[in-house]
Formats: C-alpha cells, structure tokens, sequence
C-alpha cells in the first residue's frame, strides 16, 4: 500500500489499458523498457491516477500508433489528488513515437499542479516535454 518498485522489466504488445497502473504514495520505476509499436487499443504508458512522489528514471518508451488515449505517456493525478506528486522525479528516459505515429503527447500529463521535478529526458519528434491539465 505505501510503495511500489518497478525495476529492469520489460513492456510490450499491451492489448487495451495502461502497461503500468498505481495506486500508491511512492514509487520508483527505473531501468525498464515500455515497447507499445505492437499494441493494441492501449493508453498510458505510466498511469499515477491519484498522484505520487519518488523516481521515475532511465526508461526507454516508444509509444504506438493505435491508442485510445493520446493524452501522454506517464500521466500523474488524472483522476485523483489523493497522494501528493510535488517532487515527483522524471529524469534520464529516452522516449520517442513509433513510425506513422503523427499525434503529438505530452510526455508527461499533469494533472495535479503540484511542483514536479521534471528533469533532464531524452525527447523523440512530436512529443512535447510537459503539458499541465
């Protein structure tokens, strides 16, 4: 319930839904690929739906074309404030489009409006770096 590690996993060929959902205060997903080029009616990459603090670090994501949310690709507080997200680290990823993708997400979608510590990321064409909501 308090916290929850993710770390040197792999993601791929998600078949609706998010690849990652949670519903904590503290998290740290770190070192892990996020691969959606064979997805199918998928959403976020990375869903904080009531927010949380912690690191979300060194990850590659390449998002595929056929979403049913095209909002970002780590989305923090869209349903909830429930788990304050100030602080909150998203720093050192590598992220970019799949071939033919020609919509243009947020990387990161907040929702919260806490202070996030988004930092230094590795950005492919089309995505913007931060959108609030």
């Amino acid at each position: 319930m308090g916290s929850v590690t993710i770390i040197n996993s792999r993601f791929e060929r998600g078949t609706g839904g998010h690849y990652v959902k949670l519903r904590v205060p503290t998290v740290s997903i770190t070192d892990n690929s996020f691969d959606d080029t064979a997805g199918r009616r998928t959403n976020y990459m990375i869903d904080l739906p009531e927010g949380a603090t912690g690191l979300i670090a060194r990850n590659t994501f390449v998002r595929g074309r056929n979403k049913e949310n095209h909002i970002g690709l780590i989305v923090v507080a869209a349903e909830a404030k429930t788990y304050r997200s100030t602080g909150l680290r998203v720093e050192g990823n590598d992220a970019r489009l799949s071939t033919g993708d020609s919509s243009s997400p947020a990387f990161l979608a907040d929702y919260s409006h806490d202070k996030l510590a988004l930092g230094t990321n590795r950005l492919g064409a089309g995505l913007r770096p931060f959108e609030t909501r």
